[in-house]
């Protein structure tokens, strides 16, 4: 049997009473033999801790604050602070992981050992869990730079130990942390885009950022501001490139290119993708020319 990699899930939860228990199975159901998953009840004041302390002899800890904090970033800082897996991850306590994701997960890694951080399909469920869109949205640095960060989803998007060290270790304190942390991440490493739906996000009220959408945007678009600060002068060229090469004619007359020429001739408006192979039981990567992105 192959050795898996230690994989950590981290999960705050403010009063997700009606959501966090099926978050959490999602994680314990995987039955993935190498789990760490902390779960932080990050002042609740309804009942999810109660719900939380039934699991306590299956996760791997539990923390509890107490008080208000208007953003889960302290709470899930102090769970990272805590873990010690090769592959780390965060899922929302609204969100859930999609049956056996993580030997999926798992087995990317191990696969292809130059990828350092890595997202699935785009899913999304309803209040009763059902999967009611799966879409590829497939984002580079130079859409981030362009602006068009929307949307890499966070609960099915995993990274190595090494390139969350190498990126300081720590999420942003302000609102859409998530979208600063891939601006880091991206100036280390690319995104491997994964042929796979790994997790799901929750789309309704309870979600912050459905729920506050426009702050939620002006938030992501200060944090793609300060990534075009920190950039080359040769990504913000390309990134500009990319941008006018999009006018509809243009794109058009690009699809129609063989994909191997459009990857010679512009490397930089490609992206990495992960394919299971069924005849090697292997994940495979490949070059994508970014005009080549389902429509």
């Amino acid at each position: 049997m192959r050795t898996l990699p230690r994989i950590s899930i981290v999960t705050s939860c403010y009063n997700h009473e009606n959501f966090i228990e099926r978050t959490i199975r999602s994680v314990l159901d995987q039955r993935y033999p190498n789990l760490e998953f902390v779960v932080v009840n990050d002042g609740s004041t309804d009942n999810s801790g109660q719900i939380i302390r039934r699991f306590q002899d299956e996760i791997s800890r539990y923390i509890e604050l107490s008080d208000f904090r208007p953003s889960p970033v302290f709470a899930l800082n102090r769970a990272f602070e805590t873990v010690s897996g090769d592959i780390l991850g965060w899922l929302n306590s609204d969100d859930i992981l999609l049956p056996k994701s993580l030997f999926v997960v798992a087995q990317v890694f191990q696969d292809l050992p130059e990828a350092a951080w890595i997202t699935g399909q785009a899913s999304t469920i309803n209040g009763r869990d059902e999967i009611v869109n799966t879409r590829v949205r497939r984002k580079t640095k130079l859409d981030f730079l362009n602006g068009d960060w929307s949307v890499i989803q966070q609960e099915s998007t995993f990274f190595r130990r090494s390139i969350w060290e190498n990126s300081g270790a720590k999420l942003d304190e302000a609102w859409a942390f998530d979208t600063e942390l891939w601006t880091r991440f991206f100036e280390k490493g690319e995104l491997v885009h994964v042929d796979a739906p790994l997790g799901a996000f929750r789309r309704g009220s309870q979600s912050r950022s459905t729920r506050n959408r426009s702050e939620f945007l002006s938030h992501s678009d200060a944090k793609i501001d300060g990534m075009r600060s920190r950039a080359s002068f040769g990504d913000r060229l390309s990134s500009l490139l990319w941008k006018g090469w999009q006018v509809r004619p243009l794109a058009q007359l690009m699809r129609a290119v063989p994909n191997r020429l459009l990857v010679l001739f512009f490397p930089k408006m490609s992206e990495l993708v992960a394919s299971y192979v069924f005849e090697e039981d292997r994940w495979q990567m490949s070059r994508r020319s970014s005009f080549k992105r389902p429509q």
